[in-house]
C-alpha cells in the first residue's frame, strides 16, 4: 500500500471514530439537553409571519432594503410575483418524489404558514445568503421545518416559471439586436467602439470535499478556497447571452469560457458583425485571436497611460470598468448598492 494511501485510510478511520464518539456522548445526555442542543428556534421565540421582519421590510416600498436581502428590486420582484403565485395556489408543497403535485379541486385543508410573497422572498433571499436557516427563521418568522419545506417548494416553483420565460433564457442575440447593443454602447460610451457585451468569471464557494480527488479539483489556490466556477457573457439589456457553469475551481476563466463553447459563439458573431466583447486580463490567450484583438485594444492603452503617470487620459479605462458595472447591475441588482 502506498504512503499516500495509507494516510487517507488512517485519516478516514480517525474521523469515523471521532464522529462516533460525539454520538455516544449525544445519546447519554437527557432529553432537554439534547433539545437544548438542537440548533432550532422554536415557534413561542419567533413572530408571526405575517408580522415577520420581511413583511416589514417589503411593505416599506425600499429598494435598498429588498435588494439588500434577495438581490431584487420591487420591479422585478413584482415581474415574477404573479407568475409564482399562479403556480404557489394550484400546487401542494407537500411531494414525496421531490416534484410538484398539483393540489386537488376541494380548496380544503390548514391555512397556509406563508403566502406567494414571502414564498418568493424565502427562495430569493436564500440564493443571497450561506450557512444555517437560523437567519431565514428569524427574518420570516417559520420554524426550521416549515422553512424547508416553502424553500423546497419555492425553489421548484421557480425553477418552472423561469424555464418559460423568455428574458431567464441563456441565448446569444439575434444579429439585429446584437447591432442595437453595439449602437447603445457606443451611444453611452463613444471610445468603445463595436463593443456589445462583456464577459467576467464568477466563484461560488464551495463545502470542502472529504475525498482528496474532489478537494484538489475544486481548490482555488489564488483565493485559498473551493469553488465552483463559471463565465457568463451579459448584455446590455442585462440578460445573460452565454454561460458556462459548474466548472471545477481550479480551472482557469479562459479554460471555462474555451470548455464551455462561449468562445466559440462569440466568435460566430464576430464573423458576422465584428462585434467587440469587453473582458479583463483574465481572457487574455494566444488561442483566441478575436479576444488577443480585443483585449490589447482595451488594455494596452490602459497600461501604457499608467506607465507614463498621465492616469487622466486613461481612456478605456474608465468605460470599461463603467460598462462592465452597468452590464452587472442589470443583472444583479445587489451591486447597484
Amino acid at each position: 500500500m502506498s504512503p499516500l494511501l495509507l494516510s487517507a485510510v488512517l485519516e478516514c478511520g480517525r474521523n469515523n471514530k471521532e464522529e462516533r464518539r460525539r454520538k455516544r456522548l449525544y445519546w447519554r445526555i437527557s432529553h432537554k439537553a439534547r433539545q437544548i442542543r438542537t440548533m432550532r428556534i422554536p415557534r413561542a421565540a419567533l413572530q408571526s409571519p405575517s408580522m415577520s421582519a420581511f413583511v416589514t421590510l417589503y411593505g416599506s416600498g425600499s429598494d435598498q432594503a429588498l435588494i439588500t436581502l434577495t438581490g431584487f428590486n420591487h420591479c422585478s420582484f413584482r415581474y415574477l410575483l404573479p407568475k409564482f403565485s399562479s403556480m404557489f395556489y394550484s400546487y401542494s408543497p407537500y411531494s414525496e418524489d421531490g416534484f410538484l403535485r398539483r393540489l386537488p379541486g376541494s380548496g380544503r385543508g390548514r391555512p397556509r404558514s406563508m403566502n406567494d410573497v414571502q414564498c418568493l422572498g424565502l427562495v430569493l433571499s436564500w440564493n443571497r445568503t450561506r450557512g444555517s436557516d437560523m437567519v431565514l427563521c428569524l427574518i420570516f418568522g417559520v420554524t426550521d421545518s416549515v422553512c424547508k419545506l416553502f424553500l423546497r417548494f419555492g425553489r421548484l416553483i421557480l425553477l418552472e416559471i423561469l424555464k418559460r420565460d423568455s428574458l431567464a433564457a441563456v441565448r446569444m442575440p439575434y444579429l439585429p439586436e446584437a447591432i442595437s447593443f453595439r449602437g447603445a454602447v457606443s451611444m453611452k460610451y463613444p471610445l468603445l467602439k463595436n463593443v456589445y457585451c462583456f464577459m467576467d468569471g464568477l466563484k461560488l464557494r464551495l463545502e470542502q470535499s472529504g475525498n482528496n480527488t474532489i478537494q484538489t479539483m475544486f481548490y482555488n489556490g489564488w483565493q485559498h478556497d473551493h469553488f465552483v466556477n463559471c463565465v457568463f457573457a451579459f448584455a446590455p439589456n442585462g440578460t445573460i447571452i452565454a454561460a458556462a457553469i459548474n466548472a471545477p475551481g481550479s480551472m482557469h476563466d479562459s479554460q471555462i469560457a474555451e470548455w464551455g463553447g462561449i468562445y466559440a459563439k462569440l466568435e460566430d458573431l464576430y464573423n458576422e458583425m465584428g462585434g467587440l466583447r469587453v473582458v479583463d486580463s483574465a481572457f487574455l490567450s494566444s488561442a483566441v485571436p478575436v479576444f488577443n484583438q480585443v483585449c490589447a485594444r482595451l488594455f494596452s492603452s490602459c497600461r501604457q497611460c499608467s506607465r507614463n503617470g498621465d492616469h487622466g487620459t486613461s481612456y478605456f479605462s474608465s468605460p470599461v470598468r463603467r460598462m462592465r458595472h452597468a452590464c452587472l447591475s442589470r443583472v444583479f441588482p445587489a451591486n447597484e448598492r
